[in-house]
């Protein structure tokens, strides 16, 4: 697949999110219930999602994974204990739209990855995920991927 990647430039975005540190395996499983965790409390204080559900990721010492998943917010919310208030960077990042499965993620972190070097800047921060399709309906998802560089 051949992917678009562009350099946009992004202001801080609050987020309420749900963290985690999972294995490789286990961030499916991961992702689903923070989505409805956060839905649930965001419903529950009256505020909605100011964008689609997203998962920031940086690589745990043991290989596993740290996630951030939660939805973007107009303004910070205030936690509960599950669902915590965080924020995605601003600045400069690389973004590139990912089509089809998600197991072929990969593939468009490497083309955001060479798009930076490429450009002489290097990768800051940990990279993101937006998902912009449903996938229990979508027959194609589409994933916004998004990398903050300097």
């Amino acid at each position: 697949m051949t992917y678009d990647v562009t350099f946009v430039e992004l202001s801080e975005q609050p987020t309420a999110v749900r963290r985690g540190h999972v294995s490789h395996l286990g961030i499916a499983e991961f992702l689903g219930g923070a989505f409805g965790a956060v839905a649930a409390a965001l419903a529950e204080s009256g505020l909605e999602p100011a964008g689609p559900p997203f998962a920031k990721y940086d690589v745990a010492p043991d290989g596993g994974w740290i996630v951030e998943a939660g939805f973007p917010v107009a303004d910070p919310v205030v936690g509960n204990g599950d669902v915590e208030p965080s924020s995605l960077p601003g600045g400069t990042v690389a973004q590139t739209v990912h089509e089809g499965p998600y197991d072929g993620l990969r593939a468009a972190y490497e083309a955001l990855e060479a798009f930076i070097a490429e450009a002489g800047m290097t990768s800051r921060d940990a990279a993101w995920e937006s998902y912009l399709d449903d996938p229990m309906t979508a027959e194609v998802p589409h994933t916004l991927v998004t990398m903050a560089c300097s």
